[in-house]
Formats: structure tokens, sequence, C-alpha cells
């Protein structure tokens, strides 16, 4: 076969030349250039990738993703053809090794080159495990939660219930955190939120609590001597935001100090088991949760026999009233017996309507007797409360708990002026029906059914009948 000829169309032409077929490709189509990444912002398991398109970026019908440095690319479902481009469903905290091919239909950019990223969020809640109170501080020990991807570079805290945060300057990353510049006494409701590259995260669940330090000094001592015993009346320092508890006293000036065992909590205080005749020198310190305090200035005191038999009662009226419901004893209250000089044992006499014991939470009865050892009975404390039996309306204001014997004049310690009080005890009856409940003086009203009883106490009984 011999002979030539050409024809052409649309992408390129064919030729034949001696018996040869030429085919000529003229309109090849050009790949889209690389894109050029330009950033990385990280999100909840995602991250958006900003970039800026390559060449003939106009032909360009999607991009695909690699996240393992180039070994495998996948397209974008659905396609996306414009910056940021957004890989969804990472795992937060974890490292990618991102690169991006344009797609322009069958034809593929070159890879650009590997840019890292790693998708986080904003951490868990922390979880409180303790709040420990100091001088105008609290430290709080937490467990922090998961950092969803990124470090916990500070924690911010609230201490109103979560109106407002703050966040710890400089910054705490770590357990304990230490609140400060608190005021004792105060309590203040905490809650803690963690915080790492993407802001801040949930709170922590409330919890309370309250600065506080060593009480301040007891002031304005005043010492009355007794028989081989001396009362120390005071005033109280501040608390500074812990409840006094007791106190500790020294006889020797302060070089040692001794917790009163039972404890006091109030002026006065008798410190017992002296020698008569024998000057002390005289210290208290007040005691709360943070421990004791500062001591006060010492004071003098000389015990010394009273020339007849006496007794001592402390104080004369009971710190507080009490009060209770019929059927339910009272909390208690206290005051002390002491005796010097005496001939005989003392007895101590409750009045009607109250109980006493020289145990606190022990037995009660209606008297106690003191043993006098040598013609003395120490300071002794004795606990008083409302019987459970007593009637609500007895006289319970201004009575005296009486103390006799010992050949001494008789000595008293009265309740409260006001406020002690017994409320009546509620009695529930059921079971019982009541028929033609018309008052008209001709109408019988008929009770039926069997009457039941809820509130009764003491052992008493009660019952409803009638027509």
């Amino acid at each position: 076969m011999s002979g030539s000829g050409t024809a052409s169309g649309t992408g390129g032409s064919l030729s034949v030349s001696n018996g040869e077929l030429y085919l000529i490709i003229t309109n090849i189509p050009t790949p889209p250039g690389v894109p050029t990444i330009t950033g990385v912002t990280s999100s909840d398991q995602a991250l958006s990738v900003g970039f800026t398109a390559g060449t003939n970026s106009g032909s360009v019908t999607n991009y695909q993703y690699s996240t393992n440095g180039g070994t495998n690319f996948s397209a974008f479902a659905p396609a996306q053809t414009s910056s940021p481009l957004t890989i969804s469903n990472l795992v937060n905290g974890t490292t990618y090794q991102l690169q991006f091919k344009a797609m322009a239909n069958d034809l593929l950019s070159t890879n650009t080159a590997t840019t890292n990223g790693t998708p986080y969020t904003t951490p868990a809640a922390p979880t409180v495990s303790s709040v420990t109170s100091s001088n105008q501080a609290l430290v709080v020990a937490i467990t922090a939660g998961t950092n969803n991807g990124s470090s916990i570079t500070n924690y911010q805290y609230s201490t109103n219930g979560g109106t407002n945060f703050s966040a710890f300057v400089p910054a705490q990353a770590s357990s304990p955190l230490t609140l400060s510049n608190l005021a004792n006494g105060t309590q203040y409701t905490l809650q803690f939120k963690a915080v790492n590259a993407a802001g801040a995260g949930t709170a922590s669940t409330a919890t309370n609590g309250t600065p506080y330090t060593t009480p301040a000094a007891p002031t304005s001592l005043s010492v009355t001597n007794g028989n081989g015993q001396v009362t120390i009346a005071f005033t109280a320092g501040t608390n500074n935001g812990s409840s006094i508890t007791n106190y500790q006293y020294s006889i020797d000036g302060g070089t040692n100090f001794t917790a009163f065992a039972p404890a006091y909590s109030a002026s006065p205080v008798t410190i017992t088991g002296l020698s008569n005749g024998t000057t002390y020198s005289l210290a208290l310190k007040a005691v709360n949760a943070a421990g004791a305090g500062t001591a006060s200035t010492n004071v003098s005191g000389t015990p010394a026999a009273p020339a007849s038999p006496t007794i001592s009662v402390v104080p004369a009226t009971l710190a507080s009233a009490l009060t209770t419901t019929y059927g339910t004893s009272s909390t208690e209250a206290s005051f002390s017996v002491s005796g010097s000089t005496l001939t005989g044992d003392l007895t101590v006499t409750a009045p009607t309507g109250y109980e006493i014991s020289k145990t606190s939470g022990g037995t009660f009865t209606g008297s106690v007797s003191l043993t006098a050892n040598s013609g003395s009975v120490a300071s002794t404390r004795i606990y008083a409360r409302i019987k459970a039996t007593a009637a609500v309306s007895g006289t319970y204001n201004g009575v005296n708990f009486t103390v006799t014997g010992g050949g001494a004049t008789q000595a008293t310690a009265a309740t409260a002026a006001s406020g002690n009080a017994v409320s009546a005890m509620g009695l529930t009856i059921t079971g019982i029906s009541i028929a033609n409940k018309v008052y008209d003086r001709g109408t019988t009203a008929t009770i039926s059914g069997t009457a039941a009883y809820s509130g009764l106490v003491n052992s008493e009984s009660f019952s409803v009948s009638g027509t």
C-alpha cells in the first residue's frame, strides 16, 4: 500500500505517509500544580488545613489527603475544592503527617510537603479529692480529667460556686492547687476548670472550703484562788476562722502547756491539783482545728485553803438555754463543782424537770454525790439536761441546781433566765370514723373503728371513745 493523507480533529491529527500511520496529539491536558500548605488549625477530632492553590487551579475538582506521610491517600467525600480543607473523625492527641494532592478529574498534582497536625479540644473536668485549710488559704488536691489531646497548662478557679472564674497567676498545672488571699472564717464554694491550648474545659463539682488558722491569745486574765486550785476568767481572742474547742494552760510561765480534760471552750477555766501556798505563773492558749494559738500574758495565782467549809460552783448561770420536745431529753450544758475544808461529801440536786450526770452522755439522775477526799472535792464537771419526761407546762427558766453538804453553805448554778422550754409532741390518731357529726342537741355522733396512735412516748397510753 502506498500513498499519503491527513485527518484532523479536536486534540490532535491522524496522518498516513508512505504506508505508515502517524497519531499526532496536540492538546495534552495539564495537571494542576501542587498546593502549598499555609497552616493547620486543631479542633475536636478534626484538623482544618489552610493552603494556597497551585497553578491551573481552575481545573481542580477535589483534593486528596494523606494522614500517614503519603503512604495512603483518600479523596474528600463530598469534594472540597477551596481553602481550608477539613479532615474529620480523627483521634484527639494523635499527631498526623499530612500531605495533599490536587485533582483535576483523573489528573493529580504532585504531593505537598509533609505538615504535622494534632487534633484536640478543651480538657475534661477535674475531680476534687480534698480541701485543706490554712491561714487565709485553701490547698485543694485534685485528680485531673483527660486533657483531650493538648497538655493542661493551667487551671481556673471559682470561689463563688461557678459565677466567676479566674486563672491562677502564676500558672498552676498540677495538684495540689493553692488559693491565697482569702478571708479566714469565710466559707467558699469552689470549682475548677483545666486549661489547655483549646481553652478552659468543664467545671468540677462544687466543693466547700473555709480557711482558718490558730486562735489569737486570750486577754484580760483574772485569777480567783481556791483550795488547791485557781479559776481564771478571761476574754477570748478571735478564733481566726475555726471555733475554739478547748484551752491549754501553763503553770510554769509558758514553758509547758497542758490541754484541759474534759475540755473547756469558754471562760472561766479551773486548774486543779495545785499546792496551797505556792505561787504559780499562769498562761492560757486557745485551741481550734488548726491547733493551739498564741499564749496569753502570764498572771500569778496562789491557791489557799479557806478558813471554813466552802463550795464553789462555776459558772453561776448555765451558758445557754436548753430546749427539747416532750419525750426527748435536751442537749447538755455543764457547770463545775469543787469544795474545800469540808466535813463530808457533797450532793448535787437537779431542779424539777432536769437531770444530771458526772459523765457527758452517761447515766442521768436527779442527784449525784461527790466524795470529799481529806476535806476537799476536786473540781468536777456536772452535765445537766432537761428530762425526756419533763412536762410541757413546767418551769425551766431561772431555776437552781443546788450543791449541799460538807458543812458548807449551799451553792447553786442557775439555768438561763429565758429560753428554756419543752415543746409538745404531736400525736396522730388513725383508724376511726365519726357519723352524724351535726350538733343539734338531738342527733348522736357515733365513733366507730379501732383507734391507732402514733407518737406516744414515755410508755404512756391514750384512748378515744364516746357517742
